[in-house]
């Protein structure tokens, strides 16, 4: 494996780099008060790509995901359905992981509740507040940027180019944002030595990683595009403070947004459409196939047109396997792909060139007709048989498409 990946802060093509045969990946979850829409399908689908490209490469990877069970958009879906903040979580927890199981992202190993981490949280703020890096007052605990020239370095903008997202009057620099809140809206507050209050959005993700990375620096933090800033310029500088590394994530990874009419795809855009209904209407290689075609940096224009032309493409590759499980050997697929070799190695080296995953699905048609062409002139001895359904399978399971599992069940 050579893969380079596209790092936003250094804003170029950088050889990825791993300790120890152990990748630690830690991508933004979901906040949970209301089902996930296509533009969560995307990002997720795009990350769960990348672990199963790495483990099939032979690394380790650790993959965590957070659950933001804390939001003033929860407490107002809660209130909005006259219940309880946690059965608002709970429920839509629930569709998360379903979805995510239609979806096959099955390469996350760790989901993990931002709510369930509040002593670690504590314990992350005081180590702030001793090194100076953050300090009290009547709102809360606060992160002291002024410490940090360079925040902004992700998003590669000056401080003084930085858009004011949450202003406090009390705040001693107005970019300096919230560790702990003493702001008792979200509906779920907590005791500590600071007063009663909740951690805010950007400590949560720290402590998480710190918890089950046992450090605070890793190999990969992602989510998409909308994430950079505020959040994730404060997570490094959070990290800095508590590892004393310049630098504590190896690879900032972004990808691109589903775009409705030009607009982003949000829930409060009232414009998103769930990922559960375009699952249900296409099936899920035509998902996948649908939002992994086009550059996973760039953002995308949601059509259908796109999801039916994929369907129909897919559904070709399912009844290819069909055919090819009628007459393989019923052993374990392994890495024996013959005179098919030339296409593993193409795939490959389009995911190795950023995860180019258009090529790589197309490197994937392109030997799909040639084994259709060979099965067409009686040109498949039972060993290509099996070499080429093995190449198949391994392709299945790097992109997540499923085609084994649905062209397999009449076998």
């Amino acid at each position: 494996m050579e893969l380079k990946l596209f790092d936003t802060m250094e804003r170029q093509l950088v050889p990825f780099r791993f300790r120890n045969n152990q990748v630690n990946m830690y991508v933004c979850g979901p906040t949970t008060y209301s089902p996930p829409h296509v533009g969560h399908a995307r990002s997720y689908i795009i990350f769960d790509t990348l672990a199963k490209y790495l483990r099939y490469n032979g690394l380790d990877v650790k993959y965590v995901q957070n659950i933001t069970d804390m939001g003033k958009n929860i407490k107002r879906r809660a209130d909005e359905m006259g219940c309880a903040v946690t059965e608002i979580v709970d429920q839509f927890e629930k569709e998360y992981f379903q979805v995510m199981d239609s979806l096959n992202v099955d390469s996350v190993d760790i989901y993990e509740r931002s709510s369930a981490n509040i002593d670690l949280i504590v314990s992350q703020i005081d180590r702030m507040l001793e090194s100076g890096s953050a300090y009290r007052n009547e709102d809360g605990v606060f992160f002291d940027t002024t410490k940090h020239l360079d925040f902004g370095a992700i998003l590669n903008k000056q401080r003084h180019e930085l858009e004011l997202v949450m202003q406090h009057l009390k705040k001693r620099d107005c970019l300096d944002f919230s560790l702990w809140d003493f702001d008792s809206s979200w509906g779920v507050v907590f005791q500590s030595k600071y007063g009663l209050g909740k951690p805010h959005w950007h400590i949560q993700d720290t402590a998480i990683a710190e918890k089950h990375f046992w450090d605070t620096c890793y190999d990969i933090h992602g989510a998409g595009t909308d994430c950079i800033y505020p959040h994730h310029e404060s997570i490094r500088l959070v990290l800095r403070s508590l590892s004393g590394n310049v630098e504590p994530v190896n690879f900032w990874l972004h990808n691109g947004l589903v775009n409705v009419n030009g607009e982003k795809m949000s829930k409060s855009s009232n414009n998103s459409i769930s990922a559960d209904s375009i699952l249900r209407k296409y099936g899920v290689p035509a998902v996948r196939c649908a939002l992994l075609a086009i550059d996973y940096r760039m953002p995308i224009e949601f059509d259908e047109i796109h999801f039916d032309e994929w369907a129909e493409k897919t559904h070709g590759l399912e009844l290819l396997v069909g055919e090819l499980c009628k007459n393989r050997n019923k052993n374990v697929p392994n890495r024996e792909y013959g005179i098919f070799t030339p296409y593993e190695q193409k795939f490959m080296q389009a995911m190795d060139d950023n995860m180019n995953i258009s090529a790589a699905i197309s490197v994937a048609y392109l030997f799909a007709e040639e084994i259709r062409t060979r099965i067409n002139d009686r040109n498949m001895t039972r060993d290509l048989i099996n070499q080429a359904y093995s190449l198949l399978y391994q392709f299945d399971y790097i992109l997540g498409l499923g085609i084994i599992k649905n062209g397999g069940k009449n076998e």
